[in-house]
């Protein structure tokens, strides 16, 4: 049974924006960038693949700050940076009133522009969201 989904990314590694060109491409649907060209709206899963520094752009906190039940039953992450850096996020969404699902995935994006993934890389991602679509349906 498929599930209403979307992939979004908010990076400039190509190595996280991969992981998220794998799993739309899996599930097939759109992958887009966040703040997205369309609304997210009323979707079982919300997949953001995100490279986190100390702090999100104005736009991006709207974004995530906007994610009420309504439009995003649930968030899974991929962060390239560290569980200090996703807690900010995820305690954002949370506040939104959207699930965010426990298992994140965390990975190095390396230097921006010159990352690439691995075949692990993206098989990975791809073993992780099979895992997570598997656990809300």
């Amino acid at each position: 049974m498929a599930i209403k989904m979307r992939v979004l990314h908010l990076t400039n590694k190509g190595k996280i924006r991969a992981m998220a060109e794998r799993i739309s491409d899996e599930n097939e649907i759109k992958v887009d960038t966040i703040p997205p060209a369309y609304n997210v709206e009323k979707v079982r899963l919300l997949v953001v693949a995100i490279s986190l520094g100390s702090s999100l752009s104005e736009p991006a906190r709207r974004f995530f700050a906007g994610l009420d039940p309504s439009r995003a039953a649930n968030v899974a992450l991929i962060v390239d940076g560290t569980p200090e850096n996703a807690a900010n996020l995820v305690e954002i969404i949370k506040e939104a009133g959207a699930n965010v699902i426990d298992d994140i995935l965390y990975v190095k994006g390396g230097l921006p522009f010159l990352s690439k993934a691995s075949a692990a890389d993206l098989d990975a991602a791809s073993q992780w969201s099979k895992k997570i679509i598997a656990s809300i349906t």
